[in-house]
């Protein structure tokens, strides 16, 4: 929870400072700030508005009112081409004035080079700075402009490091998801790295379901997924 919790507030803060920024706008004469809600598809449960509006009110004092706008044309409805057209959507929607993009696949359209970011865009999604391949700048600067996400940096050498130390095995087996495993740019060449390095195959398991049910199918001698 603790890392969940961070993970909002850093996406609290970059919305903040995108508010901070239209307030002292010509804009904010209009008393009303519209964040367009898109996301990469709908999940039963998983709405983060509430927490967001209620947190983002204790953030920014002011009397300008904050409203979110959600509608099935900002559904990217799971496939990379509709995420985009959604996110598109989204920016020439003249009520909206922040785009929060709520999943992977909207901040990958957002990050291409020829989608251009006519209002600030924040990701709600932590990402790796490699991959995808982000517009993110040696000095952490990010290269587009209205483009803001989260980034952690990733400590998959080190988690190898360690379980090798504990644990013989000859293969490394991945659950993922196939919608990241399609359009994660760069995956296939960094667990090839990783197979060069350490000496192991790396093997891809696709998990649409029960991850459990995935797991239990997996060859005898399975030791690590």
């Amino acid at each position: 929870m603790r890392a969940l919790f961070g993970i909002r507030s850093i996406t609290l803060l970059c919305i903040a400072l995108c508010l901070c920024s239209w307030f002292t706008s010509d804009l904010a004469l209009a008393r009303t700030v519209t964040i367009g809600v898109v996301k990469d598809g709908t999940v039963a449960g998983t709405d983060l508005i509430p927490g967001i509006e209620k947190e983002l009110y204790n953030l920014v004092a002011t009397d300008v009112t904050i409203r979110f706008k959600a509608v099935p044309e900002f559904n990217g409805a799971w496939d990379g081409a509709m995420a985009r057209t959604a996110l598109e959507n989204a920016l020439m929607d003249p009520e909206v004035d922040i785009v929060l993009g709520d999943g992977f696949l909207i901040t990958l359209a957002a990050s291409e080079e020829d989608v251009r970011l006519n209002k600030p865009f924040v990701s709600a999604s932590v990402h790796r700075p490699d991959i995808p391949e982000l517009p993110l700048g040696e000095a952490g600067r990010w290269l587009k402009d209205n483009f803001c996400a989260t980034i952690l940096t990733q400590r998959t050498e080190k988690d190898i490091e360690g379980l090798k130390r504990i644990l013989l095995f000859d293969t490394l087996h991945v659950a993922i998801d196939p919608l990241h495993a399609d359009h994660l740019t760069g995956l296939r060449e960094a667990l090839d790295g990783y197979e060069t390095e350490y000496g192991f195959a790396v093997d891809l398991v696709p998990v649409s379901g029960n991850v459990q049910e995935v797991i239990a199918g997996l060859p005898a001698g399975t030791k690590i997924v």
